[in-house]
């Protein structure tokens, strides 16, 4: 939930009339919508699980939607898994689902993996905000109560003492500003209310109690702890925010060299070109392919954890650190999350945790290209931006685990 508040005092005026008293701004609900690849057979239908059972999408011809009302639970919730499939009359699935993760905070969606699923893409369509208005009277005749939310003045709607307006026309930047105010016709009466409004939030500044050092064993260690190969030396870094562990990279001639590349591959993904490429990098101690490394990590018990894997978008582009502390919210799979990508400082990581990491680094993503299954998505750590890129390319990789 998402508030803006401001008190401002009113000129004096009689008793019997109206003047505002206070605003809030609420985001009340998103609407999803699902494109098919071919129209739905005879007693199909898509449906959607995002934690509280199948829910129907309403689908006309390739384009299906279902609108969510955003409880508490879900405002609050970091992440939300999904899936997404068709289904026949008797509720079997159709084929494989589609599934990922979405945040109804930064109102964004991501597909973490496109299978056979005839359903061909899922984003979040918009986000209704909801502005309320308090007053001290109700409206006196010819009196209205109206807003400019970035959109021009809108007429709000009013029962009693409470004014409301919801909107789903939202201004693209993080923050956007708006008026309230008491008209008599088209003249403002009084003074007026303002404030902000985040139509999305962005990712929260990276500082360094965020992070702590994990010994080679797995153990917590002090923040001054060095790196090393020793079993109570520096070898990997926690997120104390998500509780996500990540490894790190050396300059030794090893598993985790900093400059090692690695193709995007997994062999479990269905389709020759959606696999990727074996063996594609330059590297050490592993085949050069994220499936081979990854392996690598896991057979060595690196950190004391056997379940190493590649991070998704979502979680990689949480590492992104924009040194003038200007953030965007993606609205769309790609583009910049530092939203001055061109001033600033390079890596846009913290590199006091995550030491060893050039310019130009750019770091594979689990999460696929929504429109070709032969690309995957990366972030790139120069100007903290995420792109997709094809499989076949030889990029870096930090392995992360739970």
């Amino acid at each position: 939930m998402l508030w803006a508040f401001c008190n401002v005092a009113p000129a004096a005026t009689p008793a019997i009339s109206p003047a505002l008293q206070s605003a809030s701004v609420t985001t009340t609900s998103f609407t999803f919508s699902a494109t098919l690849l071919t129209p739905l057979l005879k007693g199909e239908s898509v449906k959607m699980d995002y934690g509280n059972g199948l829910k129907a999408m309403h689908c006309v011809e390739q384009a299906c939607t279902l609108a969510l009302t955003a409880s508490k639970n879900l405002l609050s919730a970091e992440s939300v898994d999904y899936t997404i499939g068709v289904y026949d009359v008797k509720k079997n699935v159709q084929g494989e689902v589609q599934t990922g993760t979405f945040s109804l905070s930064a109102m964004t969606i991501t597909p973490d993996t496109l299978t056979q699923t005839p359903v061909s893409a899922m984003r979040v369509l918009a986000a209704v905000v909801k502005f309320t208005a308090s007053l001290t009277a109700p409206l006196t005749k010819n009196d209205s109560v109206k807003i400019d939310y970035g959109k021009g003045l809108k007429i709000m709607t009013c029962s009693g003492k409470t004014c409301v307006l919801s909107s789903n026309v939202l201004p693209v930047q993080t923050t956007a500003n708006y008026t309230i105010g008491l008209y008599k016709g088209s003249v403002r009466q009084y003074d007026t209310l303002s404030g902000s409004y985040h139509p999305a939030s962005a990712p929260p500044p990276v500082t360094p109690s965020s992070y702590s050092k994990i010994s080679n064993t797995g153990a917590v260690l002090e923040d001054s702890a060095t790196q090393g190969l020793g079993e109570a030396e520096w070898a990997c870094t926690k997120d104390n925010q998500t509780g996500l562990i990540w490894e790190i990279k050396n300059t030794d001639k090893g598993l985790h060299n900093n400059i090692a590349t690695y193709s995007w591959y997994d062999a479990t993904v269905q389709g020759s070109a959606a696999k990727g490429k074996i063996n594609g990098g330059v590297c050490y101690e592993s085949r050069c392919d994220t499936e081979s490394y990854k392996n690598a990590v896991n057979a060595a018990k690196h950190c004391g954890a056997e379940n190493w894997r590649l991070p998704t978008r979502n979680e990689l582009m949480r590492l992104i650190y924009c040194s003038d502390g200007n953030y965007s919210t993606l609205s769309s799979a790609t583009g910049y999350v530092c939203t001055n990508g061109n001033v600033v400082t390079s890596p846009t990581i913290n590199t006091t945790y995550f030491p060893h990491i050039t310019q130009n680094y750019w770091v594979w993503t689990s999460t696929q290209d929504t429109i070709s299954r032969s690309y995957a998505l990366l972030v790139d750590f120069k100007v903290g931006y995420v792109d997709d890129y094809t499989k076949i390319s030889a990029n870096h990789v930090f392995l992360v685990h739970r």
